[in-house]
């Protein structure tokens, strides 16, 4: 008899105990579910965060040797937001070029920047500010192109007599256009040098009378100065 009865109150504690066990489960399921969600946001938010106080949303970089111009060629690409606040100009895609060949090395920067249809032209010459240190530079081969988008609205009315018309549809279009400025500035020697030494590189244009910033905050002048300092010859 007390061996019956101790087997019963056995089976009732494991009958317990697998019950708490489920319960737990349960609970810690999507407690942990829950805690990576808001590890992964504000992981995201985060990035974003830096991302938006270096004023750079993507960046791409990659080296190519062309055998047959006998060229290393290191390009870096930046997608930056013009700095000033109320501005209708818009963000600008920054491409800097580097050309290592047996005849020397050249660094170039390659712009596309929009803006609305209605902007002036970009003036002839812009400045560029690496340290302490302001510089005066070209504007060159300079293209404008214009990308025109078509916006549809279509609105439904009914008239008061419904008798014979039940409703009347009109479609309003209206045409949004922008401009792209691309063109292409020169690095000298010393515009080199004091970007390597710098840890910001501010851009300055005119569409009068916008004036149009552009900003690479250390994160980017790092990786910048990193493409500057590759050399092919330790690499082979």
């Amino acid at each position: 008899m007390q061996t019956a009865v101790r087997r019963i109150c056995i089976n009732a504690v494991d009958k317990l105990e697998g019950y708490k066990e489920r319960r737990n489960n349960e609970y810690q399921k999507p407690y942990k579910t829950n805690t990576m969600k808001i590890r992964k946001i504000f992981l995201a938010g985060l990035g974003l965060l830096f991302i938006t106080s270096c004023g750079i949303f993507r960046v791409a970089e990659y080296h190519v040797y062309d055998e047959f111009k006998d060229n290393h060629r290191y390009t870096i690409t930046f997608l930056t937001h013009v700095d000033e606040k109320v501005n209708d100009i818009g963000y600008a895609d920054i491409r800097f070029v580097r050309d290592i060949n047996p005849t020397g090395e050249t660094t170039k920067a390659y712009f596309i920047i929009n803006k609305p249809s209605l902007s002036s032209h970009i003036e002839p010459r812009g400045f560029i500010k690496a340290g302490n240190r302001k510089f005066d530079v070209e504007i060159r081969d300079l293209r404008t192109t214009e990308q025109v988008g078509m916006n549809s609205t279509i609105t439904n009315s009914t008239p008061d007599d419904t008798s014979k018309v039940k409703s009347i549809q009109k479609i309003s279009t209206v045409s949004d256009s922008r401009l792209t400025d691309q063109f292409v500035i020169l690095f000298t020697p010393e515009m080199i040098k004091s970007i390597r030494e710098s840890n910001e590189l501010t851009f300055r244009f005119y569409f009068e009378p916008s004036i149009a910033t552009y900003k690479l905050k250390s994160t980017g002048v790092n990786r910048l100065i990193r493409m500057l300092n590759e050399n092919p010859l330790t690499k082979e």
